[in-house]
């Protein structure tokens, strides 16, 4: 294990097992990258998120040897975009099942709770063609999370940047989190415009 690996190992295990036990990922889905420095390392093509060890993370430069791509996530296009075009020193990628379904059905996702709220406000939905390892996906979504901390994929997932893999992380699993208690209050016959309106969603109060 070479010191680049071995100094982010641990944060890459802990954000996979993590999204793969909040359903945020099934047995071989996602990715993940951390910036450092002037390289990226990322998670390997078919790779177990849930199950990391060294040999999945791969270092690469900023322009990737032909080797290096060839054992990188199929993603790795998106990955680099996203950090040339914004801050984020992380990026989460994970196929939410309940933030999916709620991208079918929405241009830009509310949370009606709380916790959705106080972190998002609302979160864009793009729609892309194609909607993976293309071009036009990397540059759609690193648009839109040059100005957000995250972005639900339709039909796909959810990309998520953040200063931290754990962060990143965290705001895939909470956004999905605020996705399937929207769809549980729609299957309930609950008055969802009612509810996006309730005095507690409204934070502008800290900014006072």
């Amino acid at each position: 294990m070479d010191e680049v690996t071995a100094k982010h190992l641990s944060s890459f295990q802990l954000a996979g097992r993590t999204l793969l036990a909040c359903r945020c990922n099934n047995s071989h889905s996602g990715n993940l990258s951390v910036r450092d420095g002037a390289r990226v390392i990322i998670t390997r093509t078919r790779s177990m998120l849930g199950q990391l060890e060294a040999h999945d993370l791969v270092v690469v430069d900023h322009e990737p040897t032909a080797e290096q791509r060839a054992r990188a996530s199929s993603e790795l296009n998106v990955h680099l975009a996203i950090y040339a075009q914004s801050a984020h020193r992380a990026v989460a990628h994970g196929h939410a099942l309940a933030a999916v379904a709620v991208g079918w059905i929405t241009d830009r996702f509310a949370p009606i709770d709380v916790e959705g709220a106080y972190y998002f406000g609302s979160v864009p939905v793009i729609e892309c063609h194609p909607a993976t390892m293309h071009a036009t996906t990397a540059k759609a979504v690193a648009g839109a999370l040059a100005h957000a901390p995250l972005v639900i994929l339709r039909g796909h997932g959810v990309f998520a940047g953040g200063a931290t893999l754990e962060q990143a992380m965290q705001r895939i699993t909470s956004i999905n989190d605020s996705a399937e208690l929207f769809i549980r209050a729609q299957q309930l016959g609950a008055d969802l415009d009612a509810l996006a309106r309730k005095p507690y969603l409204d934070f502008s109060w800290l900014k006072s």
